[in-house]
């Protein structure tokens, strides 16, 4: 009988156009795909490969109190970190939450650059923080960053 109302209330859910409850398993499939999104496109350096993990009405709380409101202003500080920045960029997955349509990924943020002209020879200079992402599903089934925090 359990199994009838469930299947009964997925059935229902589905010609709704919702979606069934994401579980624990998706979850982790969902950040870990988007946190391999992330880190190809920061691999690549590839502004508009990261632009594309943002909705349309994203926001991005940067660090030093500057908030991007508009994908102008979001390419823009992409475009500053890859032209005045070198080195190599990843993300790591340190917590995940579902709320209703989103996802909350709680991610640490780490770059390892290399000094190759000091006077005492090569260094690699590294720093990290966190980031968090508000991931929501797009309407073909993606999940993309609405608001971004780093810190």
């Amino acid at each position: 009988m359990e199994n009838k109302f469930f299947n009964l209330l997925l059935l229902g859910l589905l010609a709704l156009g919702g979606t069934p409850p994401a579980t624990a398993d998706s979850l982790a499939s969902i950040a870990g795909s988007n946190i391999d999104q992330w880190n190809q496109a920061l691999k690549q350096r590839d502004v508009e490969q990261v632009m594309a993990l943002y909705t349309d009405k994203a926001m991005v709380l940067q660090s030093n109190g500057q908030v991007s409101q508009t994908r102008n202003s979001i390419r823009s500080f992409w475009k500053l970190v890859f032209d005045t920045q070198s080195g190599d960029y990843s993300f790591d997955i340190e917590g995940i939450q579902k709320s209703s349509n989103k996802i909350v990924l709680a991610a640490k943020w780490s770059a390892r650059n290399g000094l190759n002209s000091t006077p005492y020879g090569s260094a690699v200079h590294s720093y990290d923080g966190k980031v968090t992402n508000v991931l929501v599903r797009q309407s073909d089934g993606s999940w993309k960053a609405q608001v971004q925090r780093w810190n």
